[in-house]
């Protein structure tokens, strides 16, 4: 559903839902996507920042230990 509009507007970053209770963050990585629950008193962007610069890291980190497994053939 999130990219029904992706050729109009450019794709999803994130939705935020915020309840009475708790904020609900929403990240489409791929084809999988990412649920963060946090207080409310929680800034969401920060959280949003924190958890898309993981995943930089993480797919940095595949790829170098891909390249080097590679090298090994």
């Amino acid at each position: 559903m999130q990219r029904y509009y992706d050729d109009e507007f450019g794709p999803v970053g994130y939705t935020i839902t915020e309840r009475e209770n708790s904020i609900f963050v929403s990240i489409p990585i791929v084809s999988h996507t990412i649920l963060a629950i946090m207080k409310k008193n929680t800034d969401p962007t920060v959280v949003i920042n924190k958890i898309k610069i993981a995943i930089k890291n993480f797919e940095h980190l595949n790829k170098k230990l891909f390249v080097e497994k590679s090298d090994q053939v």
